[in-house]
């Protein structure tokens, strides 16, 4: 593969990860109080309905006895997310975890919703300080897919990873969809660096063109893991880093420049880079 230019653009924070010794033995440590948590800090959630249940687990350390937990529904936009248990769930005794299931409706295409189930301060005040182990809440995240239609094929040229960084490595049969949406010109590549290279993830990249279809960009600023296995994302921020995000057109041939994020150490690089020729 190509060596990637090392120029250093900005940096993200890197979270450090603490290790522990699995091999010390001891007395086994039996909590005295519920310590209630979530099971997890996010969950994630695609569909392509305009609603969807979302299972939440509730997991308690002390089983002995009845226990009632509150929390919290908060939602970034009202009328999405609901929620049938009304802020309780009841552990029986001998009970370690329980599910609520929450709602979610009146999806919208291409739309992420985002809630966030809290537990009530009284709850948070059961957490075990020895273990220090518990999620206090958890964050819901729904989109609802677009339907796509077929809108040709394209010639995908990648110049990022290839061995000859002028010529480029090149491959024919790309299909290229269109979003069934009134409201966005939206087209992805369907998974064009899997087709090229085979070792590469089979994420898809996603474009929007303008009215006169020439085009616009490749979506909000942010990272994009269409180069799965490479240990690299594709960085996407035109306003802030206009002179290295590059999405232009010549006619159906289509050129994009943009920065090399590697989330193992927080950093971009100069260097990403494809084509594609596009038969529509």
């Amino acid at each position: 593969m190509k060596q990637i230019k090392y120029f250093v653009m900005a940096l993200f924070a890197v979270l450090a990860m603490a290790s522990c010794n699995t091999d010390l033995e001891g007395p086994i440590y039996t909590p005295t109080v519920e310590n209630i948590s979530m099971a997890q800090e996010t969950q994630s959630y695609t569909t392509n309905e305009t609603q969807i249940d979302i299972p939440v687990h509730f997991l308690r350390a002390n089983k002995k006895g009845e226990y009632t937990v509150h929390y919290t529904l908060e939602s970034t936009k009202p009328g999405v997310f609901s929620d049938t248990n009304n802020g309780v769930v009841t552990f029986a005794d001998g009970e370690a975890d329980k599910t609520v299931v929450f709602h979610a409706s009146n999806l919208e295409a291409g739309v992420k919703y985002q809630a966030t189930v809290t537990l009530s301060d009284a709850d948070v005040e059961q957490a075990d300080t020895i273990t220090n182990s518990a999620n206090f809440s958890t964050t819901i995240v729904v989109m609802r897919e677009y339907l796509w239609e077929d809108a040709g094929t394209a010639k995908f040229t990648d110049f990022t990873f290839s061995e000859d960084e002028n010529l480029g490595a090149t491959v024919g049969g790309v299909k290229v969809e269109h979003a069934v949406a009134s409201d966005v010109n939206l087209y992805r590549l369907v998974a064009p660096y899997n087709t090229l290279y085979g070792d590469i993830g089979k994420a898809d990249i996603q474009f929007y063109l303008d009215a006169d279809g020439n085009a616009l960009t490749l979506g909000p600023a942010g990272m994009y893991d269409v180069l799965k296995d490479t240990g690299y994302a594709l960085y996407w921020d035109p306003v802030n880093y206009a002179s290295y995000c590059v999405f232009s057109n010549n006619g159906n041939k289509f050129h994009v420049e943009f920065p090399l994020a590697q989330p193992s150490t927080g950093q971009l690089f100069l260097g990403g880079l494809f084509e594609f020729e596009w038969n529509r």
